[in-house]
């Protein structure tokens, strides 16, 4: 029995590899959401290769016996000069494919590539609920451990309330006198663009719990390159910005809609400078950049977002908003050397072949 692994850079490059992480991604949205629509290969390709203003991509897929058996997918979130080379990434095997070594080979050939690149450590994040103490052994086996845990929201579109998303809009106009909202869709208006990343810079102080990760501020150029990589999609963005009375940054409020699955919208981003804060600016924009992506998307029925356990301000606008819980996740953080050695040693055992 031979695990064949696959490392992609494109959807064109390799078919028979491209239809084996569609296969596999869809497999793994069912696998966690089965009453959801599946990721078209559009949608996959879309967001797995969309290109990283400071990062790259990581994609491996494996197949045992022939048959699809699972992906890696790791983004490098560092600058290549950010002393904090940590890559983030997902990793999923069919069910029927678990426990004989997919796993380990997957995480061996993306260790290696990731390495590759000067990265230094991995976070993996597994989904709460479903075998945790074997998905915390395998990354206690690969010497990660346990920083923090993420919630994965959910609200009903039909469910929320029209009028209190007014009266928010309406109450933060009231609170914050002289400040301005812009809202758009597709690329960052020009005159906006150094508010923009001003405002995305307030994600510095995120909560991260024990993550030991720096989050980076944002430049109007990294906001360029981003816009520019989006429109080579297909993916629907829309941004929200609010500017104080000197017409400096405020907050910000992103969402993102695939026309293949326009029932869905991922809510991005949504950031409160520090300066402006107690002011109703974070329900603001969210209320806002709803009203925008509710007006343009007449069949949207569901909005994901995802906050960590330790953020409870955000928390909070969202259950008020109409969000509840809907999967939790544990990142796991460990250096890549460690998972290398200890990956490659697995795999060496599960018999795996490389063909590149």
């Amino acid at each position: 029995m031979t695990i064949e692994i696959r490392t992609l850079t494109d959807r064109h490059g390799d078919p028979a590899a491209f239809a084996t992480l569609v296969a596999t991604m869809q497999a793994d949205w069912a696998d966690r959401d089965p009453g959801d629509p599946l990721p078209s290969a559009n949608e996959v390709a879309d967001t797995v290769f969309r290109e990283r203003p400071d990062g790259h991509v990581v994609v491996t897929v494996a197949r045992r016996n022939a048959e699809p058996a699972g992906f890696a997918f790791a983004v490098t979130q560092s600058a290549p000069d950010d002393p904090d080379q940590v890559s983030d990434c997902e990793l999923f095997v069919m069910p029927d494919q678990r426990g004989h070594g997919v796993g380990a080979a997957l995480t061996a050939a993306m260790a290696e590539r990731l390495q590759a690149l000067g990265q230094t450590s991995l976070v993996a994040y597994t989904l709460e609920g479903v075998e945790p103490d074997r998905a915390a052994a395998i990354c206690a086996r690969y010497g990660m451990t346990a920083r923090q845990h993420e919630r994965c929201s959910r609200v009903d579109v039909a469910r929320i309330d029209g009028d209190q998303i007014a009266a928010w809009v309406a109450a933060a106009a009231n609170a914050a006198p002289g400040y301005r909202i812009h809202t758009w869709q597709g690329a960052v208006p020009t005159p906006l663009v150094d508010a923009w990343a001003a405002a995305q810079s307030a994600m510095t102080d995120v909560p991260i719990d024990q993550l030991d990760y720096t989050v980076p501020p944002v430049t109007p150029e990294q906001v360029r390159r981003k816009d520019a990589a989006l429109a080579a999609t297909a993916w629907l963005s829309y941004g929200s910005l609010v500017v104080g009375p000197d017409g400096d940054a405020a907050g910000m409020s992103m969402m993102m809609v695939h026309p293949d699955r326009p029932q869905l919208a991922h809510q991005e981003d949504t950031a409160v400078v520090a300066a402006h804060r107690g002011r109703g600016i974070g329900r603001w924009l969210k209320a806002a950049t709803f009203q925008y992506v509710n007006e343009h998307h007449r069949d949207l029925t569901v909005i994901e977002t995802y906050n960590a356990e330790d953020n409870p301000w955000m928390l909070a606008i969202n259950e008020a908003m109409g969000f509840r819980p809907h999967h939790g996740y544990t990142a796991h953080q460990g250096p890549l050397a460690v998972i290398a050695e200890r990956a490659g040693g697995s795999r060496s055992a599960a018999g795996e072949s490389r063909p590149e």
